[in-house]
């Protein structure tokens, strides 16, 4: 409906998945406000030719209108709480039941949160959780600032998230077994990731347990996939359709860089197209071939792994971090939207 309106589109694209998009929405201020209280959490869908180039949901929008900016985000839900507290009449570690708001999570999926006190009675940690879950279980658009300046302007500024970001909704619920890892990562995807379905899943026969502290889902999927095996190095990913991917990483470059031209692997300059390239082997002509100690991952010493991939309406070439990049600027990019150009309506 709205992809007419569009500007100023961003997507990424990380080891991991479909990880981030954002753009600003040009409309009448009537749809843009009704598109503000109706489309938080809303699926996304982004095509170029025919092909899905991105995924996720709307998981933040900033709305502002006569000078005054509301924000709506989904970081903000829990609707299922417990408190973890010390109990003061015998000095131990206790844990509440869980507190749920049920049309919250048939809306949104199950977010947990545990909360903790100290030195406090049963009641009091059950009245806390709850107190919490009452604040929590909605979002509501919240007055972020007020300016004088330019009060004829309406603009709506959307993110949106991969689902890989559900993944974190809850916190590993499997009790203490001793399983490989391609069976721990069957285990916690189907269990405990609400909104996504077990995909390929590579064969890892190194035995592990489920921690002993909390641990959310997402985090405890990918320290499963840094533990390797004794040969290979592992991938873990969100990929189209909601599928969890967990694979032996190939280090055959998929993408080269020659000269001033990223490319594929077998591609010309013309024939790249910017929103479908993902993350990957980067192989570096310009840069001096040399070995690489036994048993790294990489296979040539010019090869580096792209961990992100950036594509932007406005550049004609994505951009490209390894995991040593500075993540800070591109999050500072995408939480302060530039609203420069984006018009009046």
């Amino acid at each position: 409906m709205f992809r007419n309106a569009l500007r100023r589109f961003i997507c990424e694209m990380k080891h991991g998945g479909y990880w981030v998009a954002s753009w600003n929405l040009i409309m009448p201020s009537h749809l843009a406000s009704a598109f503000f209280r109706q489309n938080l959490n809303a699926h996304v869908e982004t095509y170029h030719g025919g092909s899905k180039v991105w995924e996720g949901f709307i998981n933040e929008m900033n709305f502002t209108q006569f000078g005054v900016t509301r924000r709506a985000a989904t970081e903000s839900i829990r609707n299922a709480v417990r408190c973890l507290y010390t109990d003061t009449s015998d000095n131990q570690r206790k844990t509440t039941a869980w507190y749920t708001n049920t049309p919250s999570i048939q809306k949104y999926g199950r977010i947990e949160e545990t909360v903790f006190l100290d030195n406090v009675e049963t009641a009091a940690a059950d009245a806390y959780a709850q107190s919490v879950i009452a604040n929590t279980a909605w979002p509501f658009p919240e007055l972020v600032n007020i300016t004088s300046e330019n009060t004829d302007l309406t603009t709506l500024s959307v993110n949106a998230t991969g689902y890989v970001f559900t993944a974190n909704y809850r916190y590993v619920s499997r009790a203490p077994e001793v399983v490989t890892v391609s069976n721990m990562v069957n285990n916690i995807v189907t269990i405990d990731c609400e909104f996504l379905t077990m995909g390929s899943l590579g064969s890892n026969a190194v035995q592990v347990n489920v921690p002993s502290h909390e641990i959310r889902a997402w985090d405890f999927l990918t320290q499963l996939a840094e533990i390797g095996d004794a040969t290979d190095t592992f991938n873990i990913e969100v990929v189209g359709e909601r599928y969890v991917n967990y694979d032996v990483m190939d280090p055959t470059p998929t993408l080269s860089w020659r000269q001033n031209f990223i490319v594929g692997a077998a591609q010309s300059p013309a024939s790249i197209n910017k929103w479908l390239i993902k993350p990957g082997v980067l192989r570096d002509y310009n840069w001096p071939s040399q070995p690489l100690p036994d048993r790294m991952f990489l296979n040539d010493g010019r090869d580096s792994l792209v961990m992100e991939v950036e594509a932007s309406e406005n550049n004609p070439l994505p951009s490209f971090k390894t995991e040593i990049h500075d993540e800070s600027e591109f999050l500072a990019a995408f939480y302060n939207i530039d609203l420069e150009n984006t018009g009046t309506v």
